[in-house]
Parts: C-alpha cells; structure tokens; sequence
C-alpha cells in the first residue's frame, strides 16, 4: 500500500488571553476536534500582556496578568498544540525576564516564562520565539506569528517566508501570486475579541473577524490544500 503523506493541519491564532472570544473559540475549537488534525499550530499571541507593554498606563498595569495567564492556557489545553510559536504580545514576558532596569518586574517574568516553558515541554509543544527569523515548517510550508499588518500583510510575508501562514493583524483574507509556480500567503483570522477599545476610531478594525485555518499538507512533496 503506498504510503499517505497527506497530514491534517489545524491552525488558530491571537487569542489574546483574557481578551479571548469564547464563542469564537469554542466553535473553532470543536470543529477542529471534528477535523482531527495532524498537527495543531499556534500562531502565537496566546497572551495579552498588556499590563506588562512597555508604556502601559495604571488602568493597564491594573489588569494584572494572572487572568490573562489562567485564560491563555486554558485555550492551550483546549486546542492541545503540537506547535507554537511566540506572539509580539507573549515575548513581552520573556522581553521583561531580562530586564535591565526593573528587578521586581526581571524577577516576575522569569517566573512566569520558566513557568510556561515548563507547560510546553510538558505537554510536547515545539515552540519557538518571536522574530523574523523564527517559523515553523511542516512539509515545506511555514508558520509564523507576523510582523507585517497592512492591508498587503499576506502578500509581504508569501514574497519572504513563501508558502506560508500567520496571524498578527485579525484581518483574516489571503493572496496567492499571478506566477506559474504559484505562492501563497494565508492570513489567519483571531480568536480574540475584535474591535477592541484601543483601536475603536482605527477603521481597519471593521475588516476584523474571526478566523481559523483548516489545511492538508503533503509532507513528501510539499503541495497543500486549504480552507480558510
């Protein structure tokens, strides 16, 4: 019989914590678990963290982080990633964990993201940090958190990473090339709550919306199919 090189991929992004969407989630949730992926990939912005953001006001640093924390892994051991990787908003954790100025805050953070490292060893996740140079790659095709946010952000990532998809701007859509040898970047809707308070006079938060991303990926020759 010849072997089946088709994997199941699931992949959901940004839920922000104690931001999160619930009903969203849920619903994205179980129909994942009725897809019965593969792999399941995180990309990224599993926290909030807003309390902790460099510049944060006292209505912020109120928040505190322990329910944005309970939240986040909550949703972690919901969806069970077999991958993650780091967000803008959760490297403020490890960002802070080496800070040279604030020792009570440098001592806090490495708690917490000992703490979390320890969660994802123990539960088998292949993670990796934030940064231009960090994705993950399953049978050629790439995930990444996102550092372009435009209306083009699919675009802009599909012409460095290639094939790829990420998350970052709650702006679910995608864009595929006008080539032969085709290339596609996948923008993956959030899972947080959209239009949040912060950005209300932003007008790009009205192309905000829910999303997930449901692939078949063929790890032996690297072509892919998606629902999105």
């Amino acid at each position: 019989m010849a072997e089946n090189n088709w994997k199941r991929v699931a992949v959901i992004s940004d839920n922000h914590g104690d931001m999160c969407d619930w009903e969203a989630a849920n619903v994205a949730l179980d129909v994942i678990d009725d897809f019965d992926p593969h792999y399941r990939v995180h990309l990224g912005d599993v926290f909030d963290f807003r309390a902790i953001r460099n510049g944060a006001g006292a209505s912020e640093q109120s928040d505190g982080v322990q329910d944005d924390i309970t939240q986040g892994l909550a949703l972690l051991d919901r969806f069970k990633p077999t991958h993650l990787t780091l967000g803008n908003h959760d490297t403020r954790a490890w960002d802070k964990a080496s800070s040279p100025t604030d020792g009570m805050l440098r001592d806090y953070c490495q708690t917490i993201t000992r703490d979390l490292e320890a969660y994802f060893k123990k539960n088998a996740i292949q993670w990796v940090p934030w940064g231009a140079d960090q994705l993950i790659d399953i049978g050629g095709f790439r995930f990444l958190h996102g550092y372009h946010c435009g209306m083009y952000a699919a675009k802009q990532h599909a012409q460095v990473y290639g094939n790829c998809a990420h998350g970052h701007t709650h702006r679910p859509n995608q864009w595929r090339t006008r080539h032969y040898d085709g290339l596609t970047g996948i923008n993956v809707g959030p899972l947080c709550q959209t239009s949040m308070d912060y950005a209300r006079a932003n007008t790009a938060t009205l192309e905000q919306a829910h999303g997930f991303l449901l692939m078949m990926i063929n790890e032996r020759t690297g072509a892919f199919r998606f629902n999105n």
